[in-house]
């Protein structure tokens, strides 16, 4: 997320760069050059992942700062954060202009949100809250136990300004058109946060779901790569070592953290949503 003016322009410059390298690469002369055409294939997603989060880092920022957004939606308790940073940007505040009503640095503004407010108490955010006018509500539902089975959507409510019901993460499971089945887990807002490899049968893609699920859990199964163009990602492995999830390119790097957490706490509990049937 673009938090201030000084990010903008150094994005806008990484986008005019990437984009330059989307329209120049040349897959044959990479394909030679690695020895794989699939390698070079690769290469050129990579790149045109990463174009693609840049321009919509781009356009929300751009969007918030023309103040044309007066409701801004939050799909879970852990996306409050970003909410607040929003607000700040729609509101027309610096940085420097927030920290001054709360009585703090600029630095201290700067270091909450580049953390996601992770250090900032309760209270802290009630005060962010009230000193961006911000009319916030919350609305907490219980899930009943059997929630937490297959086929099942378990609910958790979080509403801001402009009432918004969200459910947690979901695994998608799918058939390609070679008849091979795979799945992605989508986060509460419908971004997808990990996808599988391709399955010969539905039975083995389900037992990666539950597999998922298992490892998602434990922080050394979680593994940050990186591609030759500097493009980290992560990917999600079984106890045997076998890839079992990857996730999206991440730009900046330093989101692939909140990347890793979310699929820690969509995927334990997520539903599934069999679109094979």
């Amino acid at each position: 997320m673009i938090t201030n003016e000084r990010q903008y322009r150094i994005t806008k410059a990484q986008l005019a760069k990437l984009t330059k390298a989307v329209q120049t690469f040349d897959i044959e002369d990479v394909a030679t050059r690695t020895g794989s055409k699939v390698l070079a294939e690769a290469e050129l997603h990579a790149l045109r992942s990463e174009q693609e989060v840049l321009t919509k880092q781009l356009r929300e920022y751009e969007e918030l700062k023309s103040g044309a957004l007066t409701v801004l939606r939050a799909g879970s308790l852990e996306e409050l954060p970003g909410l607040l940073i929003r607000a700040r940007i729609a509101a027309g505040l610096s940085q420097r202009k927030l920290a001054d009503s709360l009585g703090l640095k600029e630095q201290q503004i700067q270091r909450y949100e580049s953390e996601h407010y992770a250090s900032a108490s309760l209270r802290r955010l009630g005060e962010v809250a009230r000193a961006l006018g911000l009319n916030v509500s919350q609305k907490a539902e219980i899930r009943h136990k059997s929630a937490r089975s297959v086929g099942h959507r378990p609910k958790r409510s979080y509403t801001g300004k402009g009432k918004s019901a969200v459910t947690t993460g979901k695994f998608e499971l799918k058939k390609n058109r070679a008849g091979h089945f795979y799945f992605s887990l989508k986060a509460a807002n419908g971004q997808t946060i990990l996808s599988s490899e391709t399955y010969k049968t539905k039975r083995a893609a389900v037992e990666g779901i539950k597999s998922v699920r298992k490892n998602s859990t434990m922080d050394e199964r979680f593994e940050k790569k990186t591609t030759a163009k500097g493009v980290v990602y992560f990917v999600l492995k079984a106890s045997n070592g076998r890839e079992i999830g990857r996730s999206e390119t991440y730009s900046p790097a330093a989101n692939i953290d909140k990347g890793i957490a979310s699929v820690k706490i969509n995927a334990p509990n997520a539903g599934l949503d069999d679109q094979v049937g």
